[in-house]
């Protein structure tokens, strides 16, 4: 059975270079990145993608619920080889 669950992850923090604007010095800082991760495929496609995305990613699941599975999700599930398809909902939504 195909399956679209929205998974929220925890924030991650990334290094960054930064520049202060009056001085021109520049430093190392972090920048902190959330994401909101659509995922449609089966429940063993699903898991298996989120354990490999903690392990190599260091994703951490900050939430997630059941997303409803319109013709639209499966349409791109089915053109993908039945295979699992992510989208990053902040992008996908503001292309839609």
């Amino acid at each position: 059975m195909i399956i679209a669950e929205h998974w929220w992850l925890k924030p991650r923090a990334f290094p960054t270079m930064a520049m202060d604007a009056s001085t021109g010095y520049e430093y190392a800082d972090v920048s902190f990145q959330c994401e909101d991760i659509l995922a449609v495929g089966t429940e063993k496609q699903l898991n298996e993608y989120l354990g490999k995305r903690m392990d190599e990613d260091n994703w951490e699941l900050k939430d997630n619920w059941d997303y409803e599975l319109t013709p639209e999700l499966m349409k791109m599930y089915k053109k993908n080889n039945n295979q699992i398809i992510t989208l990053n909902l902040k992008r996908w939504q503001r292309v839609k």
